[in-house]
């Protein structure tokens, strides 16, 4: 199996035009189009109260660390779920009770701040470092407020998070590297199950992005929209999500329908990012997902997204034995893009606001179709 090289550098340049321009091949400034809005045909019809009967897969992360046969069948079940659900839920990932709790204590804490001290890091500006936002602001949340800042390496990044509540920089900064470490076992495993070699890409992968969004939704209310969330998918390898209540859902690959995932006390959950997508060739597809208001609670959440540095250029996906070389990397795109040099740049997937993910093209027409046909309206994307 062909893999994929990785150049480190950046070039907008070489990014060319295409109708399919997205978060990963971005058309030139001068095409792009505005923020997609969710079309109210997105709205949930009935609010999930408990998981579909057939649930969201739960790994037991432990057991990638057992003798060589049982790590080759977790690494079975985390590969057919990412191909069938996009996503799953892992389980005795050796992050303590403690550190989780911690965490969302502080992200509430941040949130229960006054205006003044949370409207330091107001920016639309996502090449900032820490940025604060709400859904009046930003375009895109139907009702939340959010902080998002870079974590990896922590003593880089750590310096620029908030300072208020005091103990926001430990506990979220804890957090993060206990995230980063699941990741890296996690990647590991999904780069093997696709039959790559034992820690491909790992130093890159160490050294790359980790990107914390801490999300605050309110109670809902009658008055409002029942989403906090617009229907999307995101940008990097992984997300790994840790939420103080249910709120999330998402739509699987097997049958297109939104299911409710439960927040299960000490679990997380991971789905498939956009960049995954890229680099599994279409073997492995991004998960379109969704957070719903509570009618009982508020809901914090902190996603961790994780991939390799923005500068890093994806030039060649994996490949099946029996396509030559030669059509690398262009063999995923296919007929979508006449013009494309097959790259895609994390910084490419932040700046640019396509309706549909661009790398994706045709692939996924097919199946935006089908939802347009089931819910009046295709899912919108954007970061």
């Amino acid at each position: 199996m062909h893999i994929c090289c990785i150049a480190n550098h950046f070039d907008i340049e070489r990014h060319c035009s295409t109708e399919f321009g997205g978060k990963g091949l971005a058309c030139p400034p001068a095409c792009s189009s505005p923020v997609y809005m969710a079309s109210r045909a997105w709205l949930p019809q009935a609010l999930s109260s408990s998981p579909s009967s057939h649930a969201v897969p739960v790994i037991n992360l432990g057991r990638l660390r057992k003798d060589p046969s049982t790590r080759a069948l977790v690494i079975q079940d985390i590969v057919r779920a990412c191909r069938e659900w996009g996503c799953f839920q892992v389980v005795n990932h050796g992050i303590s009770m403690s550190i989780m709790k911690a965490a969302l204590e502080a992200a509430s804490e941040f949130f229960e701040l006054s205006a003044e001290h949370k409207e330091v890091f107001a920016s639309a500006n996502i090449r900032q470092p820490v940025r604060y936002d709400t859904s009046s602001r930003d375009g895109i949340s139907r009702a939340r407020s959010f902080l998002k800042h870079y974590a990896n390496p922590l003593e880089d990044w750590v310096q620029f998070w908030p300072m208020h509540p005091p103990t926001y920089r430990k506990k979220i900064g804890e957090y993060a590297v206990e995230i980063q470490r699941v990741s890296m076992q996690l990647m590991d495993a999904i780069l093997q199950g696709l039959g790559l070699r034992s820690m491909y890409l790992q130093e890159k992968l160490e050294k790359g992005m980790q990107f914390l969004a801490l999300n605050n939704y309110p109670q809902f209310s009658h008055q409002d929209d029942r989403i906090g969330l617009a229907p999307h998918s995101d940008y990097g390898f992984l997300t790994i999500l840790l939420q103080s209540s249910p709120g999330l859902e998402v739509m699987p690959h097997k049958d297109n329908s939104w299911k409710a995932i439960p927040a299960i006390p000490g679990a997380l959950h991971v789905h498939i990012g956009d960049h995954l997508e890229v680099l599994s060739n279409g073997q492995l597809k991004s998960l379109v997902h969704r957070a719903i208001l509570n009618h009982d609670e508020a809901r914090i959440s902190i996603a961790s997204i994780h991939g390799l540095k923005q500068e890093f250029l994806l030039l060649a996906f994996m490949v099946s034995p029996w396509m030559k070389r030669s059509i690398v990397p262009r063999s995923w795109l296919m007929s979508t893009t006449q013009n494309c040099t097959g790259e895609a740049a994390f910084m490419i997937f932040l700046t640019s606001y396509r309706p549909i993910s661009s790398i994706k093209g045709l692939l996924r027409a097919s199946r935006s179709m089908e939802l347009k046909k089931k819910y009046g309206s295709a899912p919108p994307e954007h970061i």
